[in-house]
């Protein structure tokens, strides 16, 4: 378990391999649907996600953490995000591009003209295009299709993504030096993700596995999450708990996709 926890904490894990657990649901639902995989909607979509993320990523360092930081690696990111939704403005329905454009956005007002990250407004617009715009666009690029009745099966999703966001948000103010009490509550996240678990188990009714699949995706979802109890004091823990949570994230919606197609 100790070898498993520090290969989840690995930077490369939060930087490429994080981002694809915002589409994974979506992707994986919309492939059974239609019975066929689009690797070249899949890939675009993915490059989006991966750009996006590492935009993020370099204006929470530029602006919360005060790092100078390497422009050229925000302009190539810039550029990786603009050719691939517009590689998807040609295959897929305006509806989708529409959304991937307001997702690119998003990432950008977060910081500008505005600091409002680790903010209310944050984790609700966060909450909003990672865990629905990004799936839904995953979703239609694989089945060309989506149906409102659908959104339900997003709610663990919402519930488990909104608890690691909050313990996320928590850790960075504590490295960015910032007050913010909002998101303090550890065992009030653990709960959220906690109540994820419970609702993605009866999302995933009825079972073609005997319930074998579900019961593996309740017990593994609160394993990955056990070490989140412990507390972290120095930086670099912290770190390594921020990391950690990402890949937590992509497992529990590996574990959530798999149970509700079996």
């Amino acid at each position: 378990m100790k070898q498993l926890t520090h290969i989840l904490q690995h930077p490369l894990l939060k930087i490429f391999v994080s981002p694809i657990a915002i589409i994974l649901f979506g992707t994986l639902t919309g492939f059974v649907a239609n019975g066929a995989f689009n690797w070249f909607g899949f890939i675009l979509l993915a490059l989006i996600a991966i750009s996006s993320h590492l935009i993020a990523h370099y204006f929470n360092l530029d602006v919360n953490r005060h790092n100078k930081m390497n422009q050229g690696i925000l302009y190539a990111c810039e550029a990786v995000m603009i050719i691939a939704i517009l590689g998807l403005a040609f295959t897929n329905h305006w509806l989708i591009t529409a959304l991937l454009v307001l997702y690119a956005v998003y990432i950008h007002i977060i910081y500008l003209p505005y600091n409002i990250s680790g903010t209310w407004y944050h984790i609700i617009l966060s909450v909003f295009y990672n865990t629905l715009f990004l799936n839904i666009a995953a979703y239609f690029i694989q089945s060309s299709n989506f149906e409102i009745g659908l959104l339900t099966q997003y709610i663990p999703l919402v519930l488990f993504y909104v608890g690691s966001q909050f313990e996320i948000f928590n850790l960075q103010s504590r490295l960015n030096r910032r007050k913010n009490q909002v998101f303090y509550q550890r065992y009030l996240n653990l709960g959220l993700m906690g109540a994820g678990i419970i609702v993605g188990l009866l999302q995933s009714f009825p079972s073609s596995t005997y319930f074998i699949v579900q019961i593996l995706f309740v017990i593994l979802s609160a394993v990955i999450i056990l070490p989140l109890v412990v507390s972290t004091n120095k930086s670099h823990q912290m770190q390594n708990k921020i990391n950690y949570i990402s890949a937590v994230f992509l497992l529990f919606n590996i574990f959530y996709s798999l149970s509700v197609m079996f």
